[in-house]
């Protein structure tokens, strides 16, 4: 480190900004950068590096607080009737003239349609994403070289067996921003690899400083869950939703929603939902379905609620796919045709809870009865590692059994009932 600069020095800097930094000047905060960026130059202590970078990002959300005020504060320069159009509007009005890739750039990259195209391979996107064709994504992502697409698959395990030392190949071999979170990610959970907080915290920076905002996300969550700074989480949040990340307005409005640093307020809940959705992020659509279902700020309301998730769903989502199976399977709005017809969907995912669902309306309902369907969906829940699954196999089992017997019994009667009346008629 530079004689100039103590480690008694940088700490006081420190300490400076997390007690200032949310009323100094910009002057003042870009002064504090400046000997941010010298500390930095100067040292390789790994934990000192990280603190730095956690410091920088903090000034510089704070510096763009007016900036984040345009898309995120409610004192915005939108007119209010704009904001009451903006509540009413309906789902299919919400998604009006955004495209698949719009959708999908929002929802997954945190990053506008423009930006998807310039920055990442966009074949077979719509495919994995929305349609969930896997087999043809995965032959579009090996001829295109698509490294990042191939991490994510076996990162997830959609359309390949999971593994995460593969994921984690192709990921590096990616080396892009986004490929750079999702490293980050797998040390921070430990996924195929050692847990290492510090080692995933470097890489969301690395991600951070490339213009990844998603990575501010990943770090926001972070500060919220390991230290209940839901300060320091607010101010990660707004700085991404200063660049246009619709994911980051759904967490600010979590954050009001669960009451996290600021007072529960579902309807600033509810708005910041409404401005993610126009954008086209999906998880918005289904929040909202979710609000109206609960009656959460605005009057309950099941059948738009159901709006809200249809549009989802046929965006490829799976929660509101599963939702609207649910809702069709046993609420007001009862039809069992829908409700496999949505479980169907969630089994193309790979999801074991529908398998189950469907094992478990060919097994009790009276019109669609058949054991030998049921007896298919729990073999496959079970494949798919639903431990409950087994007891659904045992139980359908029995009922087979017992069927089978009560046909062997009418078929003992049928044949004395045959030879009493032979008998009967030779007398």
């Amino acid at each position: 480190m530079s004689q100039s600069i103590s480690k008694k020095t940088i700490e006081y800097i420190f300490k400076t900004i997390d007690n200032d930094y949310q009323t100094a000047s910009n002057e003042v905060k870009n002064q504090w950068l400046n000997m941010l960026d010298l500390c930095k130059s100067n040292i390789t202590d790994a934990a000192v590096i990280n603190q730095i970078d956690y410091n920088i990002i903090l000034i510089q959300s704070s510096m763009l607080k007016d900036d984040c005020a345009t898309v995120v504060d409610d004192n915005n320069n939108t007119d209010d009737s704009d904001d009451e159009s903006a509540k009413t509007k309906t789902p299919d009005e919400l998604f009006n003239n955004l495209s698949d890739l719009q959708i999908i750039a929002q929802t997954y990259f945190g990053i506008d349609e423009k930006q998807l195209i310039e920055t990442y391979d966009v074949d077979g996107l719509v495919e994995y994403y929305i349609r969930h064709d896997y087999d043809t994504a995965l032959f579009i992502f090996i001829n295109k070289s698509n490294y990042l697409m191939l991490g994510h698959m076996y990162s997830s395990g959609r359309g390949v067996k999971q593994n995460y030392e593969r994921a984690m190949a192709f990921y590096q071999k990616a080396d892009c921003a986004i490929a750079n979170t999702y490293i980050g990610y797998m040390y921070y959970l430990g996924q195929g690899v050692k847990q290492d907080t510090d080692l995933a915290l470097r890489y969301f920076y690395r991600a951070i400083d490339a213009g990844c905002s998603n990575a501010l996300i990943y770090l926001g969550t972070d500060h919220r869950n390991k230290s209940s700074n839901n300060v320091r989480s607010m101010e990660c949040y707004k700085q991404a939703a200063s660049k246009n990340n619709s994911t980051a307005l759904i967490e600010i409005g979590d954050m009001y929603y669960f009451s996290r640093g600021v007072d529960r307020d579902y309807a600033k809940t509810f708005e910041y939902c409404q401005k993610a959705a126009m954008m086209g992020n999906i998880r918005a659509l289904y929040e909202l379905g979710a609000m109206y279902y609960n009656g959460d700020y605005v009057p309950k309301d099941v059948s738009k609620s159901m709006e809200y998730y249809k549009k989802a769903a046929d965006m490829g989502h799976l929660s509101s796919i599963l939702k609207l199976g649910d809702m069709y399977n046993y609420g007001e709005h009862k039809n069992i045709t829908k409700a496999v017809e949505y479980y169907e969907k969630a089994v193309k995912i790979g999801n074991k809870g529908a398998c189950a669902s469907l094992g478990k309306i060919y097994e009790n309902d009276e019109q669609l009865r058949d054991y030998g369907k049921a007896m298919y969906y729990y073999k496959k829940s079970e494949d798919m590692g639903n431990s409950l699954a087994s007891n659904y196999i045992n139980n359908i089992n029995i009922k087979i059994t017992k069927s089978c017997n009560v046909i062997n019994l009418n078929d003992k009667i049928k044949q004395l009932t045959t030879i009493v009346r032979d008998i009967s008629s030779s007398l």
